[in-house]
């Protein structure tokens, strides 16, 4: 079996976490009252397929041993940007505000 080519390259990703004082289910509960108003951008990065394999978007909601509640995920923009697309750069960057719009609204 021949090898296909390829290419590797590390692309820089920004992270982020959005900490909550509120109990788990309660940030959990609020975040799934509020969801829906995301998918719009979500559909939009999928249907100009440059990076359809990085959405949709994966957000952790976690607690540690303390009790402490937060939202982990990585910044839409800085994940779409390495595919160099005007298109999905601009979606991309209104994915990061309703993203971030959203956990924050869920978390207070």
């Amino acid at each position: 079996m021949a090898d296909a080519p390829h290419s590797t390259r590390a692309v820089p990703v920004e992270h982020v976490t959005i900490r909550s004082t509120k109990p788990f289910e309660d940030v959990r509960a609020k975040l799934a009252s509020l969801a829906p108003r995301i998918d719009d951008g979500i559909s939009t990065l999928l249907r100009y397929g440059e990076g359809a394999h990085n959405a949709p978007i994966c957000v952790l909601l976690r607690e540690d041993d303390d009790g402490g509640v937060a939202f982990e995920y990585d910044r839409p923009a800085s994940v779409f940007d390495q595919f160099g697309s005007d298109n999905v750069d601009a979606e991309a960057q209104q994915l990061d505000r309703d993203l971030q719009a959203l956990l924050e609204a869920a978390a207070v």
